[in-house]
């Protein structure tokens, strides 16, 4: 007969402890855009993962889907999981999911708002007292709307030169930043 040896608190764990629901999404489309790196590293990771045919708009594998990051937009684009400080960093990390074809207008997991509904509403909620969130939330509420607006057209055929003046579709996407 083998003796099994104790379980003390720490030797039965074998790497680092991860919440089960962590370990399900997909790096480095999840977590990437909130990681504390250089946006020049993190955007290398990205695209690497792109080019080895990481899905953009792919949900992430939460075990508990009120623990669901949603799509990879949504980490590049709510401050819920990241530094404030590291999330106005992210432009670059949205438009790379962008060109790659991440869709705006997809909701999360348990009906949680899309990042385009996410950024209207924090371009006109967040508190005045900080001038740079509003302008980071109206900047990707004009890129995820443009977006949002080619693949509205696309889906309904409109050509892109039929789809009007590209200067008045981003002022009306910008104006609805403002409005409830």
């Amino acid at each position: 007969m083998s003796e099994k040896s104790p379980i003390t608190p720490h030797n039965h764990i074998r790497r680092p402890y991860q919440e089960p629901w962590i370990s399900r999404c997909k790096p480095p489309l999840f977590w990437e855009s909130i990681q504390r790196k250089p946006i020049e590293e993190k955007l290398a990771n990205m695209k690497a993962a792109i080019a080895a045919g990481a899905d953009v708009n792919e949900l992430d594998h939460a075990l508990d889907p009120r623990r669901s990051c949603g799509p990879p937009l949504d980490m590049a684009v709510k401050e819920d999981d990241c530094n404030w400080e590291d999330l106005k960093h992210n432009i670059p990390i949205i438009k790379l999911l962008l060109e790659h074809g991440a869709d705006p207008r997809l909701e999360g997991i348990m009906g949680a708002p899309s990042p385009l509904d996410y950024a209207r509403y924090r371009a006109r909620e967040w508190p005045p007292a900080d001038l740079e969130m509003p302008l980071f939330y109206r900047t990707v509420c004009v890129m995820l709307g443009d977006a949002a607006k080619r693949l509205d057209d696309k889906e309904n055929g409109v050509k892109e030169e039929e789809g009007g003046n590209a200067s008045q579709s981003s002022n009306a996407v910008f104006q609805s930043c403002f409005v409830a």
